[in-house]
């Protein structure tokens, strides 16, 4: 049994997405297509390869192995988002459906592949938790991503196990998915639960200005969640919702999908295999240089104002997972420019 090689499915990838997505077909045509993107996509999630048949409707009888080794409730999200999909995508696949596919058909499957999209990134963060010191570099790419998909992202993440950053993120998602109404409805509804997330202190924030901050002098840095402003997680976002700076792509309106959003991924992507390859043999360099003395490299990459792996070489395995896994999504997308 082979795993699952996303390049050897790279020209089918780029079949399916031009043949649903990019020329003008029936929503049966779409359905179908759907349907089989949608296969290629579990097969990465439980991680299966070409030399095994796979199809959605017998995947619980010949993959049961597979969906075992899934965490903890996750195999019962996969189950249920397959099955937002499977029924339709039969139907637009076998002869028995004779009448027309309605709107509303071809965006529950559409909603459905992008839930499977949402899983992918779902299961990094599991992994890789996300949190106030979540290397800058990850969360940057994954801004990159349509606003859809990151909102399903961080709904999940924020109704498992909330925190500041992923509140953060959760708002920001909203307010580019729907707009600014949607969003302090959710932050009004929410207020409770948001008042008793933990804020940081002085020193939990300190250590977050100067591992996550751009430093712009010896004692100041610039970044994204302005800590000092607030002491609760409520406050902080109610500002966010009210910041004009927000309104630069609320509803969408720099980027909705992915073809609207690969430019930017072109333009800003640096977690590419060449590049965390390079600073890995670079952080071992340096390690080499100061005898592993770990307070030396630290002060040598923050004199020198670069990203520090404070996890070690883990940290590039964390770069490496997330690289590929942006690659992946992308993957058979046109740009839009």
């Amino acid at each position: 049994m082979v795993d699952f090689n996303s390049l050897e499915y790279e020209r089918m990838i780029g079949d399916l997405i031009h043949d649903t997505f990019y020329i003008e077909s029936s929503k049966r045509g779409k359905i179908s297509g759907i349907r089989q993107f949608s296969e290629i996509l579990v097969r990465k999630i439980i991680n299966v390869g070409s030399d095994r048949k796979l199809m959605l409707g017998t995947i619980q009888r010949d993959f049961r192995d597979e969906l075992d080794r899934l965490q903890e409730n996750r195999k019962e999200d996969l189950l249920k988002i397959i099955e937002r999909i499977r029924p339709l995508g039969n139907e637009g696949t076998h002869t028995q459906h004779t009448e027309e596919f309605s709107n509303n058909e071809l965006n529950q499957v559409k909603d459905g592949l992008f839930d499977l999209y949402a899983y992918l990134f779902i299961d990094y963060f599991l992994k890789y938790p996300m949190n106030l010191l979540s290397p800058s570099q990850v969360m940057r790419e994954f801004s990159l991503l349509p606003p859809i998909i990151r909102y399903k992202t961080l709904k999940y993440l924020y109704d498992s196990e909330a925190n500041l950053q992923i509140a953060n993120r959760y708002c920001l998602s909203i307010i580019k998915t729907f707009n600014k109404s949607t969003a302090l409805n959710w932050l009004e509804n929410e207020k409770s639960k948001l008042l008793q997330l933990h804020y940081p202190n002085q020193e939990e924030a300190e250590e977050y200005y100067v591992k996550r901050g751009v430093p712009v002098s010896a004692t100041q840095f610039t970044v994204s969640i302005q800590l000092w402003k607030f002491d609760n997680v409520y406050d902080l976002l109610l500002d966010k919702i009210s910041d004009s700076r927000t309104d630069k792509n609320e509803s969408g309106k720099l980027y909705s999908n992915f073809e609207q959003a690969k430019k930017y991924y072109e333009n800003n992507n640096v977690l590419t295999s060449s590049n965390i390859e390079e600073a890995k043999q670079y952080y071992k360099a340096v390690k080499n240089k100061f005898s592993n003395d770990i307070e030396k490299v630290k002060k040598y990459y923050r004199l020198n104002n670069l990203y520090f792996p404070e996890n070690d070489e883990r940290t590039f395995d964390e770069f490496r997972d997330f690289g590929e896994l942006m690659e992946f999504v992308f993957m058979g997308r046109s740009r839009n420019n």
